[in-house]
């Protein structure tokens, strides 16, 4: 007859899987990624000096009614005389993509998101969360190991209700994303050799394809009326100034004449040097 197992047995066996999970899920999150790129202006693409890149970070868990997210960490950095920035984040933990996975990663704890950017540029449109009334572009360099396919992601809505009702028409995707074919993607795009431009062989590819998330360009575009400025900051809690201390200010002392200029970008690390205008004269941000 065989006996009835040890319920204390079960407990603690249980109780080490977890854990074991527990660990893994915690290592793969302290992973760590450098993300760089450079910022332009969408229509010269000559670099923007002083602008301002913030990254932010969440994590999640659960689905549904038991979903719940909070705040991992923020990041942020000013670009130098050739637009370029960098700072190191944590690399995301990704979508659970099976009943499975959602399980376990809510015994394990939290998964981290991908990052959402915002930046933020004197005179110019900035870029948020949302994309909606974004008229510059994002590009991205995507290359697939087992296709070969590769590219550009870019971005690009346009400026013109006939620009953003060709974009609408041919590029804009529920699951599939613009891809314009080119090789060397990557080293072309910290180049800047491209011409920022949908091609005629630009194919739609499944957007479930991951891009390589650590390098990006931003295009911005001039401010053509006043009520474009920067009202899309990221949602953090009141102690962001110790995490973004440059957003911080930007957002306390944006009215009283505080600009960005002269960045040193130096590990990751920024630092800001606030200014006026010639004569003692505020500028407007």
């Amino acid at each position: 007859m065989t006996s009835a197992p040890d319920p204390r047995k079960c407990l603690l066996v249980s109780l080490l899987i977890v854990g074991c999970l527990s660990m893994t899920g915690s290592a793969l999150c302290a992973q760590t990624l450098v993300y760089e790129g450079r910022v332009v202006d969408a229509d010269t693409l000559a670099p923007l000096e002083g602008a301002l890149v913030v990254a932010v970070w969440k994590e999640s868990r659960g689905e549904g009614l038991l979903y719940k997210e909070r705040l991992k960490v923020a990041r942020e950095s000013l670009t130098d005389k050739n637009g370029r920035w960098a700072f190191t984040g944590p690399v995301e933990g990704g979508w659970p993509e099976s009943d499975s996975e959602s399980i376990v990663s809510f015994l394990v704890g939290y998964r981290l998101q991908a990052p959402s950017f915002y930046v933020y540029c004197k005179g110019y449109v900035s870029l948020g969360r949302s994309t909606i009334g974004f008229n510059g572009f994002i590009a991205r360099p995507f290359r697939h190991a087992k296709t070969g396919i590769a590219g550009i992601l870019l971005f690009k809505p346009g400026d013109t209700d006939a620009e953003k009702r060709t974009y609408r028409e041919k590029y804009s995707g529920a699951l599939t994303v613009p891809l314009v074919p080119i090789d060397n993607p990557h080293e072309r795009l910290k180049r800047l050799d491209f011409d920022f431009e949908y091609a005629p062989n630009t194919r739609m590819i499944s957007s479930s394809f991951r891009s390589n998330k650590s390098y990006v360009v931003y295009g911005l575009q001039k401010r053509r009326r006043k009520g474009q400025r920067f009202s899309d900051y990221p949602d953090l809690p009141p102690d962001d100034h110790v995490q973004v201390p440059i957003l911080y200010r930007l957002k306390q002392q944006r009215s009283r004449g505080y600009i960005l200029m002269s960045p040193q970008v130096t590990s990751g690390r920024s630092i800001e040097i606030p200014r006026k205008d010639a004569g003692g004269q505020k500028s407007e941000d």
